[in-house]
Order: structure tokens, then C-alpha cells, then sequence
């Protein structure tokens, strides 16, 4: 990923990929009495403050015929680059630069 490119969190993935395209109309309102978890669970999670759980994977992979470890990787590559980007920022803010020689000793 390069360092302008902004990480894709799971809830952005569910809804552009799986609410939008295959299923015109499928509202969080249809989806949450599909999954058994509440409209504010799916809000949170599409507006990337909730992060996917395995019970949560569970559910996704039926209702999107994916599997449980599509949806815990998409989370797990989240938190990577988002962890990545922190220190990167965390370096950068002082002053040590991740190229130069010296950073790598």
C-alpha cells in the first residue's frame, strides 16, 4: 500500500461490494433482521468504528457466500495498515526517516 492510499476497512467492503451491486435495495434495516444484530451494529461497522468479529464472520459469510476467514482477513489486513501507518507517522513526526540507513540498524 503506498503511503497516500487510504486502508479499506470491512464495513466499506460490505457495503460497496455486497449491499450496493448484487442486491439493489438491501437496506441495513433488511440486513440486520437477516444477521440478528441490531441497525446501530451495522451503521457502526459500515462507518469503519466497529471492527468484524468471528461471530460477525459467521453471519456476513452466509448471507454473502463468502467465508468467515474472507471477512476476519479484510480485518486483520485493516489493523495492519492502519497500525503500519500510525508508526510511519509516528516516525516521520520525529524526525526519523524508515529509508535511511541509519533507521534500519
Amino acid at each position: 500500500m503506498s503511503a497516500d492510499m487510504k486502508p479499506i476497512h470491512p464495513g466499506e467492503v460490505l457495503l460497496e461490494v455486497y449491499m450496493k451491486p448484487p442486491i439493489p435495495g438491501l437496506t441495513v434495516e433488511m440486513l440486520s433482521q437477516t444477521l440478528r444484530v441490531s441497525e446501530e451494529l451495522l451503521t457502526s461497522l459500515i462507518n469503519q468504528h466497529r471492527s468484524i468479529t468471528p461471530s460477525l464472520a459467521r453471519q456476513l459469510s452466509v448471507v454473502c457466500h463468502t467465508t468467515p476467514e474472507y471477512w476476519l482477513k479484510l480485518q486483520r489486513t485493516y489493523a495492519r495498515q492502519i497500525a503500519k501507518h500510525k508508526s510511519a507517522r509516528r516516525d516521520h513526526g520525529n524526525g526519523t526517516r524508515i529509508d535511511h540507513p541509519a533507521a534500519a540498524a
